[in-house]
């Protein structure tokens, strides 16, 4: 996940986002609750980055 963290920070994305991305491709599906577990963001951060992914 490092890694691929970091190439997503590489293109422009802050932390929470690139964090986001990651653990979004890695759920088949999942709630805020469970992207925020997964990505180690706050949940009151995931909608912020996912707005910023949009």
């Amino acid at each position: 996940m490092v890694h691929s963290r970091q190439a997503t920070e590489a293109l422009g994305l802050n932390t929470y986002a690139a964090r986001t991305f990651v653990a979004l491709v890695s759920l088949d599906e999942g709630t805020a609750q469970d992207v925020s577990e997964v990505a180690e963001v706050p949940q009151t951060r995931v909608y912020d980055a996912a707005d910023e992914l949009y």
